[in-house]
């Protein structure tokens, strides 16, 4: 029992050795360290890549130049135990001094010597290349996202105009929501799915002017201060929309008025306006 105890301890020392030692290289090779001068002038606009390898010192980033400026310093693979206010600190330094020359940060000066490190070995690589493809996508999706927005942007103003025309001299409009957006190329149009909610309530007005709440009143009928409270509350309207736009950008308005199922119809706001 005691050999094993002994041969326990003795195991532990080493692997603690070790690790000190393994600490104790790491920290000379990072005094060594020495950091030469960017010639910014002479770089051409786009990201390059850099990195410093030294056990727990390592660490990699992309550094933006444009315009012979350091624009941007984005770190992929951190020193361990360097936080992001940590990092943070140390870009806006280094924008700032446009420069390899940056005062450390206090309590981590070699955290900070390696990180330059690999800014400087970034800058005196070549440029990263992307892919011309790759490039293409990301701009097509920034445009389909554009587009779309511009689409959502188009209904809902659409269906607010709409809304004022149809409704406006009977209520005061407060506000509209359009919820379950859904798009779809059929052929040359765009169908755009929603529903919508319309938020309206009466023009201000003292409803004990109004016929049936001063009948009520008049009458003592027990739903009097029901119909009171409720004449200026808000209200809403809610539909389920269809909108087909076709290869000219003009828009056509449908509703699903059947009781059962989907069966569209084309249809105006105004068609919900109740006649006398």
């Amino acid at each position: 029992m005691k050999r094993v105890v002994k041969w326990f301890f003795i195991l532990v020392g080493a692997v603690v050795l070790m690790s000190v030692i393994w600490a104790t290289k790491d920290l000379s090779d990072i005094k060594a360290v020495e950091l030469g001068v960017i010639e910014l002038e002479e770089l051409d606009n786009g990201n390059y890549h850099g990195n410093y390898k030294n056990g727990r010192f390592s660490n990699e980033l992309i550094v933006e130049i444009k315009d012979q400026k350091i624009t941007d310093v984005q770190v992929i693979k951190p020193v361990p135990n360097s936080n992001e206010q940590f990092i943070s600190d140390l870009r806006n330094m280094i924008l700032l001094e446009q420069s390899l020359e940056v005062d450390a940060i206090s309590g981590a000066t070699y955290t900070t010597k390696a990180y330059l490190k690999s800014i400087e070995n970034a800058l005196i690589n070549e440029m990263i290349e992307i892919d011309e493809d790759e490039r293409v996508e990301v701009e097509e999706e920034e445009i389909t996202k554009i587009d779309d927005e511009t689409i959502y942007e188009q209904i809902s103003g659409y269906m607010w105009e709409e809304s004022v025309e149809a409704f406006s001299p009977y209520y005061e409009l407060l506000n509209h929501e359009i919820t379950g957006y859904e798009e779809e190329k059929i052929g040359d149009n765009l169908e755009v799915l929603f529903f919508y909610k319309l938020i309206h309530k009466n023009y201000d007005k003292d409803p004990d002017t109004v016929g049936y709440i001063k009948e009520a009143k008049e009458q003592g009928n027990a739903n009097y201060q029901l119909m009171y409270d409720e004449y200026l509350a808000p209200r809403e309207m809610n539909f389920q929309l269809k909108i087909v736009i076709d290869e000219k950008d003009v828009m056509t308005l449908y509703a699903n008025n059947a009781p059962v199922g989907t069966e569209w119809e084309a249809v105006s706001l105004k068609d919900y306006i109740l006649s006398n």
